[in-house]
């Protein structure tokens, strides 16, 4: 680009002819006048690809980066691919140089094949580097997808906030709308400046690592080619007459010495290029390390305020300026909400360092209304993105299925300097009946294992503390076509990660080409749910499949991590009731007619006794070719079948005894 060979003649490098620079040309950027810059063909225009389909449906923010991620790859790939291609280019001239019969040509062949091999070696060792370097990008460009929708929000608001001002300026919801986006702009200043702290560190790092990969190739290069040079000087190109023998080549040592000379300086080359220093003060939440959110209010005052709709009218929408930061004050004498004098909280605006001419602005309250900034107090307490934590071979099976997790692995922990501790203390009710969040309790679920595989069965009842929130709820979680887990607990953690496990085995599935083992599903949320052990998860969950090499297989998980394999498990507030009744009939050589009338009954023992359990019998039978659903019927004309059929729950009479 920057200069071109006059001639490929054995003319010397000062003959060559340097073109001088177009100032125009100095960017390549295409977003600008295609007139002045370069030519709009600078690159090669690939065709509709699987790669260009996920690029289509990227956010607005990464989708550039994600493009130039994916160019890389194939950069990558033209360098590994040439590397190869110079090993065998060096494998081919020492395969020639034997049979040519000519013992110089023979022997400097094959060296001259040695050090093209290590030119090829420098070419797959520099793939390798610059996709190192290409990893530290994506840090990047998964904080700018992180980052996508907190903008996409406060916009959202804006833009509401902004059409009912036009059709309704004194409705009621602009009061709610106001104090939303000032959460929305308090969260999208912490994001963005996330944002920014990542990029220049990654962006500095990732290309100081691609140009000292640059400099080893080509100092290396340039080292293996200088002995290239002095390994041809050992070939005597002399003319001979017909009828004349060449000399006996004699410098077979000089040649060989020559390739120790090469490996030696290979081995004591080292990096001498200016340093590029990165900066270590980022913390794990992308902040500096030095600063800390402001916590400390005069009379301990924990509100902040927000600007008001005239203030923020003349910002053109923003209401907390760039730069700035919101913290609570002090009160103001000279303000009053109307009640006995009492002064208003005050809320300052505190200076960035780098934006020292930012205006100095009193918020005022809307509506007598205070706002709880709770995104600013947590601001430095984590990080906008933070790792799935997959292996790079993982992260890189997932982008064919599938961008990124449709489930976070990662959740926001209270704004706390010590997070477990405290949903430990908030959520343990058998250490602390009086925590302040109780996590109601109330289910059954049942599942084991016979000969012709595996019964699951639960009610349906789902409590929310001493109320029936719902008579329906399915229990049974239908992971894959031939694996369940079953809902003990919260509902909600139950859904989330057995949802999770779901798309896990999908990805093993994919990855390997086979169906996934009970055994190894089960590992994988025992796992998950070890590493938020003391986080208040509420799960105790089964997971039942039967697979041929492991036939029908059964396992117990709880939300401490325990996972132990069992041929009979019961979950549950009704669990006592159910085990009464498995405990007294259960045996391995069931029928099936046996093992799913079992399973029914003993549903309908714990939803006949426990308060909390109740609603629909929900059964299942796993069989190795999938499972099947055997109804989700209501208990009630079960119970008096039963009764009226079998003379059993004699205690239910009108009469007394």
């Amino acid at each position: 680009m920057f200069g071109h060979r006059k001639s490929w003649s054995t003319a010397s490098s000062s003959e060559f002819k340097l073109f001088p620079l177009n100032r125009a040309a100095l960017s390549i950027r295409s977003g600008g006048n295609k007139n002045q810059g370069g030519s709009s063909q600078g690159g090669s225009r690939r065709g509709f690809t699987f790669s260009s389909l996920r690029g289509a449906g990227q956010p607005e923010l990464s989708k550039r980066l994600f493009r130039l991620i994916k160019t890389q790859n194939n950069l990558i790939g033209a360098y590994e691919a040439a590397g190869k291609e110079r090993l065998s280019v060096g494998t081919q001239l020492s395969d020639w140089g034997e049979q040519t019969g000519d013992d110089a040509i023979s022997e400097l062949s094959d060296k001259v094949g040695v050090l093209l091999s290590e030119l090829g070696e420098q070419e797959d060792v520099y793939a390798h580097n610059l996709d190192d370097a290409r990893s530290v990008l994506k840090t990047i460009r998964n904080t700018e997808k992180s980052v996508q929708p907190s903008r996409d929000n406060r916009q959202k608001i804006q833009d509401e906030i902004h059409k009912l001002k036009m059709k309704e300026p004194e409705n009621t919801r602009l009061v709610v709308l106001e104090q939303e986006l000032v959460r929305a702009e308090a969260e999208n200043l912490v994001a963005e400046a996330q944002l920014t702290n990542i990029t220049r560190q990654k962006l500095k790092e990732a290309y100081a690592a691609e140009f000292a990969a640059t400099i080893e190739r080509a100092e290396k290069q340039i080292i293996l080619a200088r002995h290239g040079r002095r390994m041809l000087n050992l070939l005597d190109d002399t003319p001979v007459i017909p009828g004349d023998t060449r000399p006996q080549f004699e410098h077979v040592d000089q040649a060989r010495q020559i390739l120790n000379d090469a490996e030696e300086d290979l081995r004591d080359w080292r990096l001498e290029a200016e340093d590029v220093p990165v900066s270590n003060q980022i913390d794990s939440n992308l902040m500096p390390t030095s600063v800390r959110a402001d916590t400390s209010y005069e009379g301990e005052e924990t509100l902040q305020t927000i600007p008001s709709v005239d203030e923020s009218r003349t910002q053109g929408g923003t209401y907390l300026p760039h730069g700035t930061t919101l913290v609570g004050g002090g009160s103001s004498s000279g303000a009053t909400n109307g009640q006995g004098g009492a002064s208003k909280p005050r809320a300052t605006f505190v200076e960035d360092v780098d934006t020292p001419n930012v205006t100095r602005e009193r918020a005022e309250v809307i509506g007598g209304t205070d706002v709880k900034m709770d995104s600013l107090v947590a601001r430095y307490s984590r990080p906008m993105f933070a790792n799935e934590g997959y292996a790079k071979e993982q992260q890189e099976e997932l982008e064919l299925v599938q961008e990124v997790p449709a489930l976070s692995l990662k959740f926001a922990m209270p704004p706390v300097a010590q997070p477990s501790s405290w949903l430990r203390a908030a959520t343990d009710d058998y250490s602390n009946p009086n925590c302040p969040i109780k996590i109601a309790h109330g289910t059954t679920t049942l599942a084991f294992r016979f000969q012709g595989g595996i019964i699951v069965a639960t009610d349906s009842r789902a409590t929310a503390g001493n109320w029936i929130a719902s008579q329906t709820v399915k229990k049974v979680i239908e992971i894959n076509s031939s694996l369940l887990g079953t809902m003990a607990g919260g509902a909600a953690d139950c859904q989330y990660w057995l949802a999770y496990l779901g798309m896990q085995c999908r990805l093993h599935e994919l990855r390997q080409k086979r169906r996934i083992t009970v055994a190894a599903a089960s590992k994988i949320l025992a796992n998950i749910v070890y590493s938020y052990k003391g986080m208040g998860l509420s799960m105790g969950t089964m997971c039942a499949g039967v697979t041929p090499s492991e036939g029908p297989a059964l396992y117990y998980i709880d939300s401490d991590g325990t996972r132990l394999a069992g041929n009979l498990f019961c979950v549950g507030s009704g669990q006592t009731f159910a085990y009464g009744v498995l405990d007294a009939e259960y045996r391995y050589d069931l029928t099936e007619e046996e093992a799913l009338e079992l399973g029914r009954r003993s549903i309908l023992a714990a939803t006949h006794r426990d308060a909390y359990s109740g609603g629909y019998i929900n059964l299942y039978h796993v069989k190795e070719e999938g499972w099947v659903k055997h109804g989700f019927n209501d208990t009630n004309p079960i119970f008096w079948k039963t009764k009226l059929e079998k003379g059993e729950f004699s205690n239910v009479t009108s009469e007394l005894v």
